[in-house]
């Protein structure tokens, strides 16, 4: 199960929708791999090639060093991600500083979850420990329109202590169950 299917099932909808789908290097949904390769450079992000039609890169968002991918669905561009890698000891404080910078860009989430599971509890002081032991995470997300995938920006931290960025298309949600059928990432 997604994020995406996680955050609807709790019902966590709590802020006003953005007008708009928040944007990664100015990519729009939908351009070709020339345009999105020329709007990376243009952003600053160095191109480390493609990945089964994917284009793989890395530079710095927000303020952090990362490593990135841009999505595509026959040959438009359907989503983004860039992860951030600071360290265990750094996790949570990256994941807080990048959710108030997108908070500043984004207005606030729609949704915001707090997760930790057994042996963990929220509130204990062991996020961290949670989080890499695979019974925890932090997550908000800004939704961008009324059906429940429609999540247009994600913002998790991941069981190896990374934090990860994912901006999601129009097309993503059509994608995503193509590539989960088809055993892809």
């Amino acid at each position: 199960m997604g994020l995406t299917h996680i955050l609807v099932a709790l019902g966590l909808s709590h802020a006003p929708q953005p007008a708009r789908y928040p944007e990664f290097a100015r990519i729009t949904w939908g351009d070709s791999p020339t345009v999105v390769k020329t709007k990376l450079k243009a952003s600053g992000y160095i191109l480390d090639g493609d990945d089964n039609g994917d284009i793989a890169f890395h530079g710095r968002s927000l303020g952090f060093d990362g490593t990135g991918w841009v999505y595509f669905a026959k040959g438009a561009a359907v989503k983004a991600i860039f992860v951030v890698r600071p360290g265990a000891e750094k996790a949570l404080d990256t994941y807080d500083r990048l959710r108030k910078a997108l908070t500043r860009a984004e207005g606030p989430s729609t949704y915001t979850l707090e997760n930790e599971e057994a042996p963990f509890a929220k509130g204990d002081g062991r996020m961290l420990e949670a989080i890499a032991a695979g019974h925890g995470f932090l997550s908000c997300a800004w939704k961008v329109g009324p059906k429940d995938t429609d999540m247009g920006l994600v913002l998790i931290t991941q069981k190896d202590a990374s934090v990860k960025l994912s901006y999601e298309g129009p097309g993503w949600h059509d994608e995503f169950q193509r590539r989960s059928k088809a055993g892809q990432p």
